[in-house]
């Protein structure tokens, strides 16, 4: 399979998941983002891509640091790239979805909000994972579930990661 075709999907995914800053992904790329995907890809080794959400705390263009969960039935693949008066660091580490150890879940609206006509449950879903060997991770990230599709994709997500939780690790 030839990096594009391996690349691609994943670039995608990250894409489709990215919410802060908006314009992050758009046009000039970060060096280290290049390279993120090349440690994702041969990582997932072409495996579908079922889930991804990134975000940074700032431009590529200034200090801050950005954060890249992708998720495959079987792998997430999480990277955190951090840039510091230009230089850059990069740690990409890939967990067995099945070495998920906790699942924690916050609703943004109460269960009693329809019955009363208001906005309807769950509303924002924000969850925590925490995995063997201690590493966590928050899902949406900074703030993505604020739009309407984002919340409902991350309420989609929340059973494949129930599975997860309950699925003997080998």
């Amino acid at each position: 399979m030839s990096v594009v075709n391996l690349v691609r999907p994943i670039h995608e995914g990250v894409v489709a998941g990215w919410t802060l800053p908006t314009n992050y992904l758009q046009g000039d790329l970060p060096d280290w983002y290049g390279k993120a995907l090349g440690d994702a890809a041969l990582l997932v080794d072409g495996e579908e891509v079922v889930f991804a959400d990134g975000y940074a705390t700032g431009q590529h263009d200034e200090d801050h640091t950005a954060h890249l969960l992708i998720f495959t039935k079987s792998l997430l693949v999480a990277v955190v790239a951090e840039t510091i008066g230009g230089e850059v660091s990069r740690t990409t580490l890939a967990h067995r979805r099945s070495d998920l150890v906790q699942l924690g879940v916050q609703t943004g609206v109460s269960a009693l909000a329809d019955h009363f006509g208001n906005v309807k449950w769950p509303g924002r879903v924000t969850v925590e994972l925490s995995y063997k060997g201690g590493q966590s991770y928050a899902l949406p990230s900074a703030g993505s579930g604020s739009t309407y599709h984002a919340a409902e994709r991350m309420q989609d997500f929340i059973p494949s990661l129930r599975r997860d939780l309950l699925s003997d690790s080998v």
